[in-house]
């Protein structure tokens, strides 16, 4: 499954909110385009892991064949350690939820 690219208006820039829908949105739809190829989403969802050692799981997802530019890399990481980090909210809408939606 492929998910398009997100633009982003004018009024969304200037809307925080709209802006950050958007980026969940893309970011979530990156998990479900390159990481489930591997895993399910409910491997991710169940972390609750500090920054680096997301950057850690990341650069090791990359090593073993994750196709991820510096970019996707960068974006994932924000995702992640925003969303799953310790202490984070449990339950969390799902990250198919928040690919379609982009609502937090």
């Amino acid at each position: 499954m492929m998910l398009g690219a997100v633009v982003v208006t004018a009024a969304q820039e200037e809307n925080p909110v709209s802006e950050e829908r958007a980026f969940t949105r893309q970011a979530a739809g990156l998990i479900l385009t390159r990481c489930t190829i591997c895993h399910t989403t409910d491997l991710i969802a169940q972390q609750r892991l500090p920054e680096e050692r997301w950057t850690a799981t990341v650069e090791k997802m990359v090593r073993w064949g994750a196709v991820l530019s510096r970019e996707e890399q960068a974006m994932l990481l924000q995702f992640l350690t925003t969303r799953y980090r310790p202490g984070a909210a449990d339950p969390l809408p799902s990250i198919e939820h928040e690919a379609e939606s982009g609502m937090n």
